[in-house]
């Protein structure tokens, strides 16, 4: 349910979560402002430390920055990267979720489009405009984007850089956007999905792994 199509009325639910199920929600998610996006001291220090199940089982980072025209996430993962290596490093592939895939989500309330960005650990990247909850639009093209993945003693760390512009031509809106970082460890399986394996930075409702859920995300605050 995370990445495929909405469960019909015969399936089971996986898992119900609802805001008392987590500590903490957040109340925006920040960005931070920097002169240059592309400065390798850049490094992750949001903390990715709850699954959907719970604690999460490995130390997982993000962080997201904006030199103004640019828009960076990255993400450092400690433990042996997960991926499909047929892919070639930093090029455009659908179904990274089936495997480690860290994720970034832009929503515009005002005209209900919103964006879905997966990154893989070797910098493979994929991005996908949705007209409403899991409607592709396919008359808008993704947004150009560069993925860049490094693969180190059993960690990866990974980042997405795409530009503000390429954000408001794919949302029609160039203000008011809320938002959602994401992290899948150890894939998406097409049944039986294990909430361990899911990680949200933004609590989420409803019946859970969905990370469709535009109306749960929280507002983009510049630091």
């Amino acid at each position: 349910m995370l990445h495929g199509e909405r469960a019909g009325d015969g399936e089971s639910a996986t898992g119900v979560i609802s805001p008392g199920d987590w500590e903490v929600g957040l109340v925006a998610m920040r960005i931070e402002r920097v002169s240059d996006t592309e400065d390798g001291s850049l490094c992750p220090s949001i903390p990715l430390d709850r699954s959907l199940a719970g604690p999460a089982r490995v130390l997982a980072q993000t962080g997201i920055w904006s030199d103004g025209d640019q828009v960076r996430v990255s993400f450092e993962i400690e433990a042996a990267a997960y991926f499909d290596d047929s892919i070639a490093a930093g090029t455009f592939q659908r179904g990274l979720w089936k495997f480690d895939c860290g994720e970034l989500w832009l929503y515009s309330p005002q005209t209900g489009r919103y964006l879905e960005f997966n990154l893989a650990p070797n910098g493979a990247w994929w991005a996908m405009v949705f007209s409403g909850p899991r409607v592709e639009d396919p008359s808008c093209s993704p947004p150009d984007s560069r993925g860049v993945g490094r693969l180190k003693d059993g960690k990866w760390s990974a980042s997405l850089t795409t530009s503000w512009a390429e954000i408001w031509r794919c949302l029609d809106a160039k203000s008011g956007f809320t938002g959602n970082i994401t992290l899948v460890l150890g894939g998406c399986p097409d049944s039986d999905l294990p909430l361990e394996n899911f990680h949200s930075l933004v609590t989420l409702g409803g019946v859970q792994p969905d990370f469709h859920r535009p109306g749960d995300w929280t507002p983009l605050e510049f630091l």
